[in-house]
């Protein structure tokens, strides 16, 4: 057996909350969980998908790898995992459904091949179904007023915008199996990424796109919760327009959508990794925050809550499973990818902190002003320190207290991490001043 598995795919199910893949009452992954090493109480580094999955892809924060709300794209001189595996030999493909993984922001970088699943099959909804669903986007409607509205890159946008319509996974496994065969047949090793949208927003609780309530009112509500959620009309205006109950209608479509890929995704695993020379990495970039902290809606970028992630580890041959309850980062699953070679197996790294990053989102230029603070937040064990403008607060239940530098110090101190956090804690800092 070689040094490292002929195949290494990681697949990211977007937006994906840590509490319904642990929900006892939920889907189980029945092949998953009994191959493999189940990380219970792992942290992402980001709140939405490009600081999050830029982070799974070099093991950086975001100040570090550049990849934020404002600045919108990845460092050129950052080195990603599909570069490293191109560099050891392997091929490397990416099969997504969500452009922010694309060429678009930097994240295509080392990939031989990218495969939008939008492209790879014919859509179900009618171009003017299409078209009314995506003017719920600020950025589409923006563009849709404009002269340019026959555009070649406005068509790109709403074949981009059927993900949110209806169900990709399938078409996107059966092509990660071909992919899989034909480079096994060749004898060659493959780096493969699989973003599934499923779960993310509206949260797919059918193969096409589907209300959850019943009745013309209750139906209305909900797809008007459902625009304010996507346009985060809570940023531009005081009066939150998605109630509570909403906001458990919409975890509920989260719940569903999972109950729904659940399966299919854990049969496709057992597919590509029983009896194959193949690791297997499932995971969420981030999670969702329906209602924890007053927010509703992951792209905010300004609250600490649901970034803890599921990460199931398949490695090669692994026939039984193992619970890991550390506190880790999302950062250090790059240097386990990274130590596959001499490892022969992938062990999240214990020695960066769980640190999570989230800058604020210019809606429109109407952001209100109370939200337009960039933050940084650094979970000691039970201990969540909090810095916005130069000002500390630490955790408590919901709300924060600020606190003076006296007893940040003493807090550090006692977690034994003082100079490196102060370091991580500057570089920070310099990199968001230079975005103020």
């Amino acid at each position: 057996m070689s040094s490292s598995p002929t195949h290494i795919v990681m697949i990211v199910t977007d937006s994906l909350r840590h509490d319904i893949v642990f929900n006892p009452a939920g889907p189980s992954l029945d092949y998953v969980s009994q191959h493999a090493d189940v990380y219970t109480n792992m942290w992402s580094a980001g709140c939405w998908t490009l600081p999050a999955t830029a982070t799974l892809f070099t093991g950086k924060l975001p100040h570090e790898h550049g990849a934020t709300s404002q600045t919108r794209a990845l460092r050129p001189d950052v080195q990603t995992l599909a570069e490293h595996y191109s560099s050891q030999g392997y091929h490397t493909v990416q099969i997504t459904s969500n452009v922010a993984t694309t060429e678009i922001f930097g994240l295509d970088k080392g990939f031989d091949e990218v495969y939008k699943s939008w492209n790879l099959k014919p859509s179900s909804h009618s171009t003017l179904f299409k078209f009314l669903m995506q003017m719920g986007k600020h950025r589409v409607r923006r563009r849709a007023l404009s002269k340019d509205l026959i555009t070649k890159s406005f068509s790109q946008d709403l074949d981009a915008g059927n993900v949110w319509l209806e169900q990709y996974y399938t078409t996107s496994f059966n092509l990660a199996s071909q992919i899989l065969e034909k480079q096994s047949t060749k004898q060659k090793k493959t780096f493969l990424f699989i973003n599934l949208m499923e779960t993310h927003f509206p949260y797919h609780i059918s193969h096409v796109f589907e209300l959850l309530n019943k009745g013309p009112k209750a139906k209305a509500e909900e797809l008007i919760g459902l625009y304010h959620l996507v346009n985060q009309t809570f940023l531009k205006s005081q009066n939150k327009k998605i109630s509570q109950k909403l906001l458990s209608d919409f975890k509920k479509r989260q719940e569903l959508a999972w109950k729904l890929l659940a399966p299919g995704l854990d049969s496709f695993i057992q597919s590509i990794h029983q009896d194959q020379d193949t690791a297997v990495l499932l995971c969420s970039d981030h999670g969702e925050n329906f209602g924890d902290e007053g927010w509703s809606y992951h792209f905010s970028n300004v609250t600490t809550a649901c970034t803890k992630i599921p990460l199931f580890v398949l490695n090669r041959g692994q026939e039984s499973s193992n619970v890991i309850d550390t506190q880790l980062s999302s950062r250090g699953l790059f240097d386990g990818l990274i130590q596959l070679n001499t490892a022969n197996k992938v062990v999240v790294s214990d020695e960066k902190l769980p640190i999570s990053e989230s800058y604020w989102y210019n809606n429109a230029n109407k952001t209100l002003k109370e939200y337009q603070y960039n933050q940084i937040c650094l979970r000691l064990d039970s201990t969540i320190l909090i810095q916005r403008n130069s000002q500390w607060f630490i955790k408590e239940k919901e709300d924060l207290v600020n606190i003076d530098g006296r007893m940040v110090e003493n807090i550090l101190k006692a977690s034994g991490r003082e100079e490196a956090i102060k370091t991580v804690v500057e570089r920070y800092g310099t990199f968001e001043k230079k975005l103020r």
